[in-house]
């Protein structure tokens, strides 16, 4: 693997910028480019093995940078394509306002690999590394453009590095993979308007300040993906903006686990999908923690385990079931803010559902509401039912072999209308109903006609009709009547013979 050096600052494609470029030419794809304290201008699209600001003994001095140009593509090949040695300096400038894409591999290695400049746009196709020296960022984004990565960020060995930093005055991020925390965080995003979309998961480091994400200025994080904790905070939300999540949430089910959502600032925190306390038995943690007056919005489960789902000081909206867990209750709130559920709550075995000690907390509740082991689903000062739900509430007995369900008077239950029961007959967990419809007895239905849960008895023929007593047609205006009245022969003779005619 050849190594090449500039021996002068200037344009990548002057072969008077490398040594022996007379000869050689610039750098190829077999190369590793040396900054050699120079400044070198990318103007071609290139592909080596690596940039480096190294030194290389003998040969390259350290320091130096490269410049991307409007519109240029350079591509490394190595495991490390981009090895920066100075402490706090970028290895890579994105300058311009045309779209510039970089193919490579970081790799952990000292100082800035690329920072971005001016409102440039940049694209970099490969995972993105923090470095292992402080201020050792994969990417420092400080330009007005859109910064697109298409791969993972990750986080190096030391303190105060980050994968990517957005400045306060960045435009968007787009990352398109996995955000994975370290020692350090793995993206710190300052800006104050620029938001960052994450299409990938979010999992906070195994060290004390290893957060995945850390949302530190007015701009929203987006992520569509899974949210997970370990010994740090999977996101942390210090800043104004709001954070979105479509995916799960939970704190790492594992020993010292994180909080996986920190929401200490004003900005709100969506959740589309289920919220997950720790079941860490040393030290376990919160799914969302809300020590502001930001609003939690959730749709999805809540879902307590040694640690609460949600513990909130904010007004929280809950669109789905919340169930406490062995040792923690699924919300916990010691503010006096509203939490509106809609969905089932459930108590645990040692914990209600829903823990509230704010004295004028409102607890908006739809139910329905399930007690277990003598632990009540809710436990608050003020509980509300949602106006139009029908819950139930299920209640143990002080035998704790049976339960009790209460209803409210306008819960339709799995009953039937009274219209469809049997007339006089009582029925309803509670005896409210009675049924009202006549159910003829079988001889009063012909027979073989269904009738209650058999047929008919009653039989019809021909001489039946003709068998009945005509005494007994006596309904007025009934043909019955009708034909008693009519005249016969016999009736007709009796009356010519007693009066000699008709």
């Amino acid at each position: 693997m050849p190594n090449r050096w500039a021996v002068a600052s200037g344009n990548w494609s002057n072969t008077a910028t490398w040594n022996n470029g007379a000869v050689l030419g610039a750098p190829t794809a077999s190369d590793v480019a040396y900054a050699n304290n120079q400044s070198i201008y990318i103007d071609t699209n290139v592909t080596v093995q690596a940039l480096s600001n190294a030194a290389l003994a003998g040969t390259a001095s350290v320091s130096g940078s490269f410049y991307l140009n409007n519109a240029i593509t350079a591509s490394t090949t190595a495991a490390t394509g981009l090895i920066s040695a100075v402490s706090n300096t970028p290895l890579v400038y994105i300058s311009g306002s045309s779209q510039a894409r970089i193919n490579t591999t970081m790799g952990d290695t000292t100082g800035i690999r690329i920072r971005t400049l001016d409102n440039s746009t940049l694209t970099v196709s490969g995972s993105v590394f923090g470095g292992s020296a402080q201020l050792g960022y994969g990417i420092l984004h400080t330009s007005t453009g859109t910064l697109y990565i298409t791969g993972s960020i990750s986080l190096g060995t030391n303190l105060l590095q980050y994968g990517l930093y957005v400045s306060a005055s960045a435009g968007p991020t787009f990352i398109l993979g996995n955000i994975i925390g370290g020692v350090s965080q793995a993206v710190l995003n300052n800006s104050i308007t620029g938001s960052i979309t994450v299409y990938g998961n979010v999992t906070a480091g195994g060290f004390s300040n290893g957060s995945g994400v850390i949302n530190s200025g007015g701009g929203n994080l987006n992520v569509y993906g899974n949210v997970t904790s370990n010994a740090n905070t999977g996101i942390s939300n210090t800043g104004t903006g709001n954070v979105f999540v479509q995916g799960t949430v939970s704190s790492f089910f594992g020993t010292n686990a994180g909080i996986a959502i920190a929401n200490s600032s004003t900005g709100n925190v969506t959740v589309i999908g289920n919220v997950i306390g720790s079941n860490a038995t040393s030290a376990p943690s919160v799914g969302i923690s809300n020590t502001s007056t930001g609003i939690i919005i959730v749709t999805g489960s809540i879902i307590g385990n040694n640690a609460a789902g949600i513990s909130t000081s904010g007004d929280t909206y809950i669109s789905g079931s919340v169930t406490a867990g062995a040792a923690a209750t699924g919300i916990s709130s010691t503010a006096n803010k509203l939490i509106q559920v809609i969905g089932p709550i459930t108590a645990g075995i040692t914990t209600p559902g829903i823990t509230s000690t704010g004295t004028s907390t409102t607890c908006s509740l739809s139910g329905p509401f399930i007690n277990k082991n003598n632990r009540n689903a809710v436990y608050a000062p003020n509980i509300f039912i949602i106006s139009g739900s029908t819950p139930t509430w299920v209640f143990d007995t002080e035998t704790y072999g049976e339960q009790r369900t209460l209803y409210t008077q306008n819960y339709p239950g799995n009953f039937p209308s009274a219209s469809n029961v049997r007339q006089g007959i009582v029925f309803g967990d509670t005896n409210q109903f009675t049924g009202t419809v006549a159910i003829p007895p079988t001889g009063s239905v012909l027979k073989g006609v269904l009738v209650d849960n058999t047929t008919g008895s009653a039989s019809f023929d021909t001489q039946s009709v003709w068998g009945i007593n005509t005494n007994l047609l006596t309904v007025t205006g009934s043909l019955g009547a009708r034909l008693r009245n009519v005249a016969t022969v016999a009736t007709d003779g009796a009356a010519i013979a007693s009066k000699g005619k008709l």
